[in-house]
């Protein structure tokens, strides 16, 4: 038998004992009734037993102790409260509240496992019980498919910030060297779709974020010990929630930036950590912004345009000067003539090397989510399960299936291990084969203590609390309070005790929460919304009416699909655009086609229909970037060639500029000559003085509104 089969038999007949015996067990008694002790030397069977209770312990289950009665060592006993899941009498609208989060968030959160057996648990009995909501949202969030894809990666760290374990593992850097890293692991942070993981690094003594999509091979805990490290009492997770990317790392400077009077609201909605200074004679405000990466932040800002100027530190801003430089020069020359270099017109084969890279696979509904729920706690659930009063001797292995969220293999391998569970003397809690499709269960009357769903874990209880602080703004009111009514009442189950191991993850919710609630009920009344909407290609604040369909998350922005009444037509808006919102007394009947649009799984990043499509040449140690943003990449001698996606002209000249150099626009080449002029009058702005003026605050400065803080 595997060792972690004989220690989940062991553990669960230790169990089955303690609550069988309803008094307290003595160490001997122990020993020599449960499963797996009894051949084991006195020496053997004291720290096994010591570590059963540990693990016990982690999964919630905590055995109480007291003396012996002749007063010779200890007996234990497992009370009924710290075994069993408390009935939380969770009202009809919680239920469905908790259903459509688990519909939202089903194939699209890295826990949705755990999530799944929490709420097993919670409505077990429940005839209403369903697994997907009776309607389908209309906000809907991207699929998580980072986390499909790292698979162990994101499991094997998930368990080392839990235990405290020291991890080694190879790490290509963004200049594509492979190092390999020592990490104390702290937390794990989901970050604009992309998973972190935060902790000390040993090599540089210091805090440091690793992308786990640069992780290239296992991930192995460094020593055999039960835990490595604690983490500090002054480590913040809420430290890495949504940070810009010029703030991966530790501060190294604080920028001043010159920002168009029209756009400042964005900037300090958008960016939390940015400071407003004031504004200066030109009308223009002035922003601290700090800064680890100056690079990151001269890449943003100059993507702004001539709607924002870097003023110092004068480092950055030569660099800017620099950079747009190399860009200018690169693009004088006409454009080799795709076929020359093994292209057509952009949208045809070529004769060149294509990267190698797997295509990501595609999360489906029946894959399993990144993380597991442990197996002590599957197991637990499936032996619940299958003793339920008033379930027949055979189950339809498909319901088992869908309820706890379990594989075929699973179910086949817990079912086995169920089969060996008992408490002494013969007296076994079931026998249970599979038949087909079909489970047969002959249940041993023995086995009623462990009928009712046991308490959750600490694993399964975050990923619980997780989801309902991820969803709970996205709903329609009334299901958003009936969601928070079940939260308070989940929360008892932790008894307010912090939970280990830490996950930050960006708020879906975008920053201005009044606008998304705002658009959310429109949407859910079927009214017309009034917005002042950023036209960022045009640089214009325009004001429109728009009967909105569908609020949904991709790629780590939100959007929304709406008619607009001004246009005629029908429009995609991105929220952090939106400057206002309010709701006019005005109702409407959705057009044709709109409510096919309102539950589309995003299984792959959108692109519009008609874009137009650009290549790009890149340094080669850039082709790993690429990928992980979904362009399809050649190679060519020493350069990685992109095929990019774009609608309107304008952001792919910013695009270009913003790569500060290491981008070469090869197609169109009518754009070339675009993005030469952009970057020689950016160039020119950082080679020159700061415009007199620009900079200077006025003494009447007044705050822009920052909406949403």
């Amino acid at each position: 038998m595997p060792k972690d089969t004989d220690r989940l038999v062991r553990q669960l007949s230790l169990v089955s004992l303690l609550l069988s015996q309803r008094r307290p067990v003595t160490t001997r008694e122990i020993h020599r009734s449960t499963e797996g002790y009894a051949l084991m030397t006195p020496v053997a069977f004291t720290k096994r037993f010591y570590d059963d209770r540990s693990d016990l312990r982690q999964a919630g289950i905590v055995i109480e102790s007291t003396a012996e009665g002749d007063g010779d060592g200890e007996a234990y006993y497992l009370p009924e409260e710290n075994y069993l899941l408390p009935d939380l009498h969770l009202e009809d609208q919680e239920i469905a509240a908790l259903m459509v989060a688990f519909t939202m968030l089903q194939g699209r959160f890295a826990y949705a496992r755990p999530l799944r057996l929490a709420l097993a648990g919670l409505t077990r009995g429940r005839p209403d019980m369903a697994w997907e909501a009776h309607e389908p949202p209309r906000v809907v969030l991207d699929p998580d498919t980072e986390a499909d894809r790292l698979g162990d990666t994101l499991a094997r760290l998930d368990d080392a910030c839990i235990r405290g374990k020291t991890v080694v593992f190879p790490y290509r850097t963004a200049a594509n060297a492979e190092a390999t890293r020592t990490v104390d692991p702290y937390c794990l942070a989901r970050i604009a779709g992309h998973w972190y993981v935060a902790g000390k690094d040993h090599d540089r003594d210091d805090m440091r974020m690793f992308r786990l999509s640069r992780v290239v091979g296992p991930v192995r805990f460094l020593s055999k010990k039960p835990r490595d490290f604690t983490v500090p009492g002054d480590f913040d997770p809420g430290e890495f929630r949504a940070r810009p990317p010029w703030l991966l790392g530790p501060q190294s400077g604080t920028a001043r930036v010159w920002v168009d009077g029209d756009l400042a609201w964005w900037v300090l909605r958008s960016y939390p950590s940015t400071n407003w200074e004031g504004e200066d004679p030109t009308g223009g405000s002035l922003l601290a912004i700090p800064y680890a990466d100056g690079r990151a932040l001269v890449s943003w800002v100059v993507g702004l345009e001539s709607r924002a100027e870097l003023l110092e530190p004068a480092e950055l801003r030569q660099a800017a000067a620099a950079a747009m430089e190399s860009v200018h020069q690169a693009h004088l020359a006409p454009a080799p003539h795709l076929s020359a270099i093994g292209f057509d017109d952009g949208q045809g084969a070529d004769r060149h090397q294509t990267a190698t890279a797997k295509e990501p696979q595609r999360p489906r509904a029946s894959q399993p989510a990144a993380i597991p729920p442990e197996r002590l706690s599957r197991v637990l659930s499936l032996l619940s399960y299958v003793l339920e009063p008033g379930r027949g001797p055979r189950l339809a292995l498909a319901d088992v299936q869908r309820d706890l969220g379990l594989t075929r293999g699973e179910v086949q391998d817990d079912v086995a291990l169920l089969n060996l569970v008992n408490h002494g003397g013969g007296t076994y809690l079931l026998y249970a084969e599979l038949e087909g499709d079909e489970i047969v269960v002959d249940r041993e009357p023995e086995g009623e203590s462990m009928a009712r769903p046991a308490r959750i874990s600490p694993l399964i209880a975050r990923a619980l609390l997780m989801a309902l602080d991820l969803v709970g703004d996205a709903l329609p009111p009334a299901t958003s309070r009936a969601l928070t009514t079940a939260r308070a009442k989940v929360e008892t189950l932790v008894g307010g005790a912090p939970l280990p191991a830490p996950v930050a993850v960006e708020d879906v919710v975008p920053s201005d929460k009044e606008i998304f609630r705002t658009l959310n009920e429109a949407l859910n009344e079927r009214r017309v919304a009034a917005i002042e909407y950023f036209t960022s290609t045009r640089g214009e604040l325009t004001t429109r009416e728009i009967e909105p369909h569908r609020l949904y998350h991709e790629r780590g922005a939100w959007y929304l699909d709406a008619h607009c009444l001004l246009a005629a037509a029908e429009r995609t808006f991105r929220l952090d655009l939106v400057r206002s919102a309010s709701i006019t007394h005005k109702t409407f009947v959705s057009r044709a086609g709109a409510q096919a649009r309102t539950w589309e799984p995003a299984s792959e990043p959108s692109v519009p229909a008609g874009p137009h499509w650009a290549w790009v040449s890149f340094p080669r140690e850039r082709i790993h970037l690429l990928e992980e943003q979904g362009f399809e990449v050649r190679l060519e001698d020493e350069t990685a060639r992109a095929r990019i996606p774009y609608l309107d002209e304008r952001w792919l000249v910013r695009e270009v500029l913003r790569h500060l150099g290491e981008a070469v626009l090869l197609f169109p080449g009518e754009t070339r000559t675009r993005v030469a002029a952009a970057a020689e009058s950016l160039g020119a702005r950082y080679a020159a003085p700061v415009p007199e003026g620009m900079g200077i605050v006025r003494s009447d400065s007044s705050r822009p509104e920052r909406q949403g803080s």
